[in-house]
């Protein structure tokens, strides 16, 4: 009789600094598929986002512990619209996106010469 045994794996927890003004990065939620590196060196030019370290290790970050608005970064936005899963996002400027307040105006109708409101 052979006994199989499931060992878990670990889990990291890691919590990126806010280090540049547009753009927020989550470790966490990164599945490491590579699209916002290669849409940073192949599409704008600027190598400002690589894979480092190796293994289970492995994260999403400018080389050399550099802080991303350090880097070549143009702030173009590019790695945030290829994020699949929201581990970079944009920085709103604004303190409250939602809910809007609506604007009520009064306009006045073009379909005869009345001129109703």
């Amino acid at each position: 009789m052979s006994t199989k045994v499931i060992v878990g794996r670990g889990k990291h927890v890691r919590k990126a600094p806010a280090e540049h003004p547009y753009i927020n990065r989550n470790p966490d939620k990164c599945i490491h598929c590579g699209l916002c590196v290669r849409i940073c060196d192949e599409v704008v030019g600027a190598t400002a986002l690589g894979l480092v370290d190796r293994g289970f290790d492995t994260i999403v970050k400018p080389a050399l512990d550099v802080k991303l608005e350090e880097t070549d970064c143009i702030s173009c936005g590019q790695c945030v619209s290829a994020c699949p899963t929201g581990a970079l996002t944009e920085t709103m400027m604004i303190p409250k996106q939602v809910p809007v307040r609506e604007m009520l105006t009064q306009t006045t109708c073009a379909s005869c010469s009345v001129g109703c409101q």
